[in-house]
């Protein structure tokens, strides 16, 4: 049972990681560009 389960689990937890590295790249970019705009937008 667990041997049938290891390569589900094994790609569940890369194609997790692959998106969560996505997220993170994006929240970068969105955070030094995006955010210093929502910032100036906000505090105006």
């Amino acid at each position: 049972m667990s041997l049938l389960n290891k390569p589900a689990f094994i790609m569940h937890i890369r194609s997790a990681v692959l998106i969560l590295k996505q997220f993170t790249h994006a929240a970068r970019l969105h955070g030094s560009v995006g955010n210093q705009l929502h910032w100036n937008w906000m505090l105006k």
